[in-house]
């Protein structure tokens, strides 16, 4: 057999040259290529898809251990001659319970609080369940009922809302209630008890908790930016913090945003979250961040406190952190940084109501307030100054796909199309090749045999 014979029967078993697979190669991935761009503009990967709603609280009393109902049984307050007296054991068994009530467990429960109206004929429903009370002390003193015994704290607290309940703990506090005594209360109800302040017999409910902390009076809700509260804002600068030798950092007062501020301006935002002609009329007019504003604002922060503006971006190490009592009676803060490419290495701190989705992914338009600048230690170990903004909302953002682009995807599919076919035809030309080979074998094949002596 000839070399000529010999490669035209090796193609036909190949089926196709080397260049014509490279090309089929070459046209299969343009094919997947079309309708990967299909998908993806067309199905709606490209919108931000809804936000996980966040899990709700399970049992909050999951790690409360169980108070056994028999320590409240022999509890009586129906009387006035049964609300001066103190049941011991009772009052010894909540007064151990309450060390491992946490301010988590009223937190998840809602922050579970007292019918002063109705407790004359709701205390016994109300007894051994956790509370949490708030309010200024009106009186406060440490005992000991009885020789040999532990000391007692007693307080007596008027809530804002003018009740008053009686709050006995094994502990003395040891934090500062400042200048207003206003003071957080978690503990388990007892009953109604009756004791002599200041010279008057009065009855209360009577809370046994673990101990008082701080607190701060509710916050009035705020429709509209103080600039009188905010113009004492103090904003950071270059000499606001200093290494020490050791190479760790002392930092002013003002290097932290401005606690005052801050909550006045969440405060601003939740309202505004509620209300969306609220929010339209506040940021009417907002100019949006870019690189030439950041540096007239970084030059005389004072001028552009509480304005609005539009920040484009995308929000990056978004985290809801845990503030404590705070006046908002907010459990979380948002806290994170936006990116832009537009801002080029200077990303913008973000501070968000709870209810706020600040830690939502993708490009956003965000609707928020400057607030002041602040300083941190950036990953150089230099002193970096950067704003704080406080977000009240987002804009839409218009993600409808450009008319040009459907044009190009049509153009895709097109090809797709004639790739297609051009496969098609290639594997039927391919199918023919190789049954012709095939056939052309097997005639060689028998005429040998026929030829062979």
């Amino acid at each position: 057999m000839s070399g000529e014979k010999r490669r035209e029967l090796r193609q036909a078993r190949l089926g196709l040259t080397r260049a014509e697979r490279i090309r089929m190669g070459w046209m299969g991935a343009v094919l997947v290529m079309a309708i990967v761009l299909w998908i993806r503009l067309f199905s709606g990967g490209n919108l931000p898809g809804e936000r996980e709603a966040r899990p709700t609280h399970q049992d909050a009393l999951l790690s409360l251990p169980r108070l056994d109902p028999a320590a409240l049984e022999g509890v009586k307050d129906s009387t006035s001659g049964e609300r001066v007296i103190l049941e011991p054991d009772a009052f010894k068994s909540l007064a151990l319970h309450a060390q491992t009530l946490f301010p988590d467990h009223l937190e998840a429960l809602g922050e579970p609080g007292l019918p002063f109206a109705e407790m004359e004929s709701q205390s016994g429903e109300f007894r051994g369940k956790p509370v949490r009370l708030r309010g200024e002390i009106v009186d406060a003193r440490e005992i000991i009922r009885f020789p040999g015994g532990s000391p007692e704290y007693w307080c007596s607290i008027r809530t804002e809302d003018g009740n008053l309940f009686f709050f006995a703990s094994l502990r003395v506090p040891e934090e500062l209630f400042l200048s207003e005594n206003f003071v957080l209360a978690d503990g388990l109800y007892l009953k109604l008890y009756s004791q002599t302040v200041e010279g008057k017999r009065l009855v209360a409910p009577l809370i046994i908790g673990k101990k008082l902390s701080p607190s701060r009076r509710t916050a009035a809700p705020a429709r509209t930016v103080d600039l009188h509260l905010l113009a004492k804002v103090r904003d950071a600068n270059h000499q606001s913090g200093r290494r020490r030798a050791d190479g760790t950092w002392e930092w002013k007062e003002e290097a932290a945003p401005d606690q005052e501020a801050l909550w006045h301006m969440l405060n601003v935002a939740r309202e505004a979250g509620k209300d969306e002609a609220l929010l339209e009329e506040a940021f009417e007019g907002a100019r949006e961040i870019d690189m030439a504003l950041l540096k007239e604002i970084a030059l005389r922060p004072p001028l552009f406190r509480g304005q609005p503006f539009v920040l484009h971006g995308r929000v990056l190490k978004a985290r809801f952190i845990r503030k404590g009592e705070n006046p908002l009676r907010m459990a979380f803060v948002g806290d994170g940084f936006l990116g832009s490419t537009n801002l080029g290495r200077n990303p913008l701190h973000l501070y968000s109501t709870e209810e706020f989705p600040l830690d939502d992914e993708g490009p956003r338009a965000l609707l928020a307030w400057f607030v002041q600048l602040e300083a941190w230690e950036d990953g150089e170990g230099g002193l970096r100054l950067g704003p704080v903004f406080v977000v009240a909302g987002e804009r839409e953002l218009n993600l409808e796909t450009p008319a040009f682009v459907g044009q190009i995807v049509i153009s895709f599919l097109a090809i797709a199309v004639v790739l297609g076919g051009a496969i098609a035809l290639l594997a039927r030309r391919d199918q023919a090749r190789a049954g012709l080979a095939a056939r052309r074998l097997a005639e060689r094949r028998r005429r040998r045999r026929e030829e062979s002596p």
